[in-house]
Formats: C-alpha cells, structure tokens, sequence
C-alpha cells in the first residue's frame, strides 16, 4: 500500500497535470477527474463521475476503445494510445490523444484504469491545413503518433521522483539512468538550445511554464521537444516539486516544414512561367513596376530590352507547337546569358519577352544587345539532328523621366522592336 506522502504527492501530480487525466472503472465509469479533463470536455467534475467514457466518445470510436479495454484486461497489453475524438458538452466534437493503462489490485484484479487525454487539436489544424496544400501537388502527408514523457522532480532537480516510459521512446535512454542522475536530462539537449534550457530551470518560479527545444538521441537523431509543466508549492509559496510534460512534436514539425515548402512552390508557381522557367508577365511587370518607383525617387539609369522572336508562327506550323515550345526553351536560355543578378527577364507573353537592365546606359544596353546576336541562339530538331537558328527583333528604351509608369515604358520599347521587325 502507498503510504500517505506517496498518495498526497500523486493527488497533488493528479489535480495539476497539464493534461486531462481520470481514473475511470473497469465498467468505463469515470471515477475521479482532474480540471484539466473537465475543461477539455466542458463538464463539471459532479457531472463527468457520474458518466461514463461511452457518453462521451463518439459511436464510430466505441468499437476500437472497447478493443484496447478488452486488450488490458485480458492482459493482452499493458497499455494503449489512440487518437480519438470526443464529444463535448457542447455537443461539438473535439480531438484529443488518449492514453490508458490499466491499474490492478493486490490479487491481480482490474482495479482501474488510468486514462490522460491531451488536446490535439492544433496539430490535427495543421495537419489538415497541409493536406489542402499538398493535394494541389497530388501528395498527402500523414501525421505520425507522438509520444509523452511525464516526469516529477524536486525544484532543484536534483531528485527524480517519476518518469514513464515516454523517456525511453523519445529520448532513447533508459529510465534507471535519469532516475540515477536526474540532470543528466540536460546532457541530452542539443548543443544550441542546451544553455537556453539549462537557464530556463534555473530560473523557473512558481507558474507554468511551456519551453521548446532539441534533444539528441544515442544515434543521433534529432526530435523536437514541448516542454510543458507546473510548479507545485505549499500554502506558504514554498516550491515543492516540479511536473512536467514533454511531448514529441517532431511530427509537428515535419508537418510545418512541408507546409512552408509547399506553400514556398506556390508562391514560386504564381512567379514563374513554366514553360521556360523565367518571370511570368505578373511578376516581370511588378518588377518594372519597383524599378520605376524606384527610378523616380533617384537619378538612376536603366534600359528596358522587349524582344520578339520571328517566324514563330512558321516555326510552329511547319514543325508543329513541340518544337515552338523548345524554340521559347532555347531562346530563353539563350537571353540568360551575360545577365547579372540586379537585371530582370520574364515571358510577356507568347513569344514576346522582356530584358530590364538595371543600373545599364543606352551604350552599354547595346553592347549587351551585340552579344546576344552573336551568340547565334539556336534549338535543335531531334529527328532530323540539325540546328534551327532563332532570329529575333529587339527594341531598347532607356528610362525617361516623363514615363508615369512601366506599361508607357514596355510600350515604347515594344514600338522599337517593330521598327526592328520591319527592317528585317
């Protein structure tokens, strides 16, 4: 039998546990809650031990909860962890990550079960926000289970009292050993949040707290940790024990990530064109737009190049829209070169495109101008292994004053190329 510092200490572990915890009956009544269960519900406590966990689960859950139950006291397995959800008094259903073991009496009895439920319903948010995000690229990324590391341990840590097995799945290590040297938890923190997170338990004062950081385990593997707990003190403030909840949140993590490169492709998507990789007409018009506002508040120069290809229309009826799609591949490749990082090149539209050089003169557009003619851009027809050269007209404006905006810009060098075209 616990004695009566053991019990008063797990009452104490019990009512101020970070997440919802209940003693519930072999029969599913709840015995006994804790506020952060009713609060999760939305039930008082009178309410909830006088219901069972059937009332609230949902029916298509009952079948998979009744099959751990079973399982327990079968002795099949010890324990069990499920993501469920359930209904909340307010008849909205929440999501919440429930864990079950079963406590047996002296002759090896069902005596109870001790349930802790934690509230997942910011991860089942993002996992739902990256499911949307990725069906646009037909991919699906499924959420992994997280584990739960429960620990107690004096203020100081200096004396563990508990920890479960969650240490064990997360960190990788043995529970004897941090039961050994508790601060040895620390040890295991990554090299870049260690003194971060050695400040903060130096530091921690009588409230919650909620801390994030990297653990290393023996392999080397990296997970991502939310350290969450309370300070539990006497009537007179005096700091008695230290609870804490640390949860595997590298699936989280993992989930964010491809949300941020998911939504990093989109943007790229609504930027550029696809067909030669270049700005699309949106974005090589912004970026005019900026160099103009730009151009406005300086006495800046730079020179606007609108190029279009001739005989595009002959090349696409005499050997079809593949090969006028290669010819726009190879004249755009063919445009990058000699381009520094400051200039802008974009598709206009078709087979028209725009060159914005930055910080460029008139003369120095025209040297520019000269070496695309001689590099002789060409593209190649496979079946018939012979080169088709791209010949193109090209007018240069360089930016005046009197210009308002970029389209009055684009405009002009646009009549420049036909005055070109017509010369050919």
């Amino acid at each position: 039998m616990p004695d009566k510092s053991s019990a008063e200490s797990y009452q104490k572990i019990f009512q101020h546990c970070a997440m919802g915890m209940a003693h519930v009956s072999p029969e599913g009544r709840f015995i006994e809650v804790n506020p952060r269960l009713c609060e999760f519900l939305g039930y008082s406590e009178d309410e909830l031990t006088n219901m069972t966990f059937q009332q609230v689960t949902p029916e298509e859950y009952l079948a998979i909860d009744l099959h751990h139950v079973h399982s327990l006291l079968e002795g099949v397995s010890e324990t069990f962890s499920i993501e469920k959800q359930y209904v909340h008094k307010s008849g909205l259903r929440v999501w919440g990550r429930l864990t079950v073991s079963l406590v047996r009496d002296a002759q090896g009895n069902p005596d109870f079960f001790v349930s802790v439920v934690d509230d997942i319903a910011e991860k089942k948010r993002i996992a739902a926000q990256l499911y949307e995000t990725e069906r646009t690229f037909g991919k699906i990324i499924g959420a992994m289970s997280d584990h739960i590391m429960i620990w107690v341990a004096s203020p100081r840590l200096d004396s563990l009292f508990y920890v479960n097995e969650g240490f064990q799945k997360i960190w990788g290590r043995p529970q004897e050993a941090l039961l050994r040297s508790p601060r040895s938890y620390l040890s295991f923190v990554h090299p870049d949040d260690h003194a971060r997170v050695v400040a903060h338990y130096e530091q921690v004062n009588n409230s919650r707290w909620e801390l994030e950081y990297r653990v290393l385990r023996p392999d080397g593997e990296v997970r991502y940790i939310r350290d969450r707990g309370n300070v539990i003190t006497d009537e007179k403030g005096k700091k008695l024990y230290l609870i804490g909840l640390a949860e595997d949140i590298s699936s989280d993590r993992e989930l964010e990530n491809a949300l941020r490169r998911a939504n990093k492709q989109l943007a790229r998507m609504n930027r550029i064109d696809s067909l030669t990789g270049l700005y699309n007409r949106r974005e090589i018009l912004h970026q005019i737009e900026a160099e103009v506002k730009r151009l406005q508040r300086s006495e800046s120069v730079a020179t606007l190049m609108f190029l279009d290809l001739d005989d595009f229309k002959q090349i696409n009826d005499e050997y079809g829209h593949w090969a006028g799609d290669c010819a726009l591949r190879s004249f755009a490749e063919g445009l990058q070169h000699g381009l520094r990082e400051s200039d802008k090149l974009g598709r206009y539209g078709g087979d028209e495109f725009l060159v914005l050089l930055c910080d460029t003169e008139q003369g120095a557009a025209e040297q520019f101008y000269q070496r695309l003619l001689q590099l002789n851009i060409h593209f190649r027809l496979p079946e018939e292994e012979r080169d088709i050269p791209l010949k193109f007209s090209c007018g240069r404006v360089s930016w005046q004053p009197s210009f308002q905006h970029a389209q009055q810009w684009i405009d002009a060098a646009d009549k420049q190329m036909y005055r070109d075209k017509q010369r050919v």
